[in-house]
């Protein structure tokens, strides 16, 4: 102050400016940002190389500082730009910290960082009680039960299309299975040719997954219901003709509980 006696004037001044163009930044951002997002955690890719290189910095930064996540450097913002320009076949992930930024065809995923849970599996208990499965990975719980009726003949030919909530596919009711048949729960699959219900012709399950647009990772942590080697249902998607109970046959009773839902 005795060499420069403006010193603190101009010091404070140089941080009103500096509070003013981060204010301006995080506006910029905002309106940015209301472009870009198609989801809470989902940014449209086009909307994000329609911008500046500025632009785009500014608003990835302000995305991931509204989920509380590690600011990327310079180097891996120009990681996830460069990633967001390779051809729309491919499936470019950017891991930074806990997280991971995904691209899937046009869109941009916010992401935690997964585990590999392709080995994971288990069988369910033979018993009548209730059990409850835990999953692995965060990804919840599956409640399964049985419920015994009595054969009615006159429905013995009709099988309960109604049982399939197309809201809800958490919830299935299959075919109960023979007493020597093993019941699992499984991450992986060698593709085999099934017919959910919502189809009328067979496919291949990479396919079927293909054409429901999820996103790759996301296929890898659906639960598999397999009787024996035999896949009966896809948690969440579908389940194969095959083994829709009829009106009043026994079921087999699964209900999938997220993080969400379970807590």
């Amino acid at each position: 102050e005795n060499r420069w006696p403006s010193f603190s004037h101009t010091l404070s001044r140089s941080a009103g400016h500096c509070q003013d163009a981060q204010a301006l930044l995080e506006e910029l951002a905002e309106t940015d940002l209301a472009k870009v997002s198609e989801a809470e955690h989902v940014l449209s890719v086009p909307s994000l190389l329609a911008l500046s290189p500025l632009r785009f910095n500014n608003v990835v930064r302000h995305f991931l500082a509204q989920h509380h996540k590690l600011m990327p450097s310079r180097a891996q913002l120009l990681q996830i730009f460069q990633q967001l320009s390779t051809p729309k076949d491919k499936n470019p992930t950017v891991k930074i910290g806990d997280y991971s930024l995904r691209r899937f065809g046009q869109q941009l995923h916010l992401t935690a960082n997964f585990q590999n849970i392709a080995a994971w599996q288990t069988q369910l208990p033979q018993q009548t009680e209730p059990a409850k499965i835990d999953l692995p990975d965060g990804l919840g719980q599956i409640l399964v039960s049985k419920e015994f009726e009595a054969v009615d003949k006159e429905n013995m030919a009709t099988q309960t299309s109604a049982l399939v909530d197309k809201e809800n596919l958490r919830v299935v009711e299959l075919c109960l299975p023979t007493p020597k048949q093993v019941v699992s729960i499984r991450f992986h699959h060698d593709n085999p040719t099934c017919l959910p219900h919502f189809r009328d012709k067979s496919r291949a399950l990479k396919k079927i997954l293909q054409e429901a647009k999820i996103p790759t990772w996301q296929r890898q942590r659906i639960p598999f219901v397999y009787y024996d080697d035999t896949l009966v249902a896809a948690l969440g998607l579908f389940i194969c003709k095959s083994y829709l109970p009829l009106k009043s046959n026994s079921k087999l009773k699964l209900v999938w509980l997220d993080d969400q839902t379970s807590g």
